[in-house]
């Protein structure tokens, strides 16, 4: 007898207790994995240009991320591919999508917000919105307490989302999940 559970199949005797393990850290670690990958160019089988950047990722996670990505994906041979996105993505809007197809961690500040917006409508990009027009959002409610919740941080060469605080923000574990935080949002 051949039983589905959540989507998988296995075979069961009948009278057999059943026992599930679910790991907590399985799909966080999946996505370091690839991520490292990706950074490596390591079974990377599409090269995605824009603005005559390249940026090298891999087709499954792409389509699993962006209907745009799907439909252009689907159907191609199995060789080396390249897609030349349309002139009204840019690298400052594609850049942060496509880390957060890899990270589930977007980057935002003012100066690519809108951009990264009208990337993610363009491509069609999964579970983005509402983060973004929540950012907007604290955006515009720090400017009117004067709170600067955007900056470049030396270190990383990259940019955090912070209500003006100089001290890092807490590093969480693959497993914890992202919590509410009055108007700012932490990014890592």
């Amino acid at each position: 007898m051949c039983e589905v559970v959540n989507g998988m199949s296995f075979d069961e005797k009948p009278g057999a207790p059943m026992y599930v393990y679910e790991s907590t850290v399985h799909c966080a670690n999946i996505l370091l994995w690839l991520n490292d990958q990706r950074r490596r160019d390591i079974l990377c089988d599409v090269t995605v240009r824009v603005e005559g950047k390249e940026f090298r990722g891999h087709r499954a996670v792409l389509a699993a991320c962006s209907e745009y990505f799907l439909q252009a994906l689907v159907g191609q041979p199995d060789r080396e591919l390249t897609i030349s996105l349309p002139e009204e993505v840019t690298a400052k809007g594609f850049a942060p999508l496509l880390q957060f197809a890899y990270t589930a961690k977007l980057l935002l500040c003012r100066e690519n917000i809108q951009e990264v917006i009208r990337c993610a409508e363009i491509l069609r990009m999964h579970n983005l919105e509402d983060s973004c027009f929540r950012f907007l959002e604290a955006q515009l409610l720090s400017e009117e307490h004067g709170l600067l919740l955007c900056r470049k941080t030396p270190s990383s060469g990259g940019t955090r989302t912070r209500a003006g605080d100089p001290r890092p923000p807490p590093r969480r574990s693959p497993s914890a999940s992202p919590t509410r935080r009055g108007r700012s949002r932490t990014a890592s």
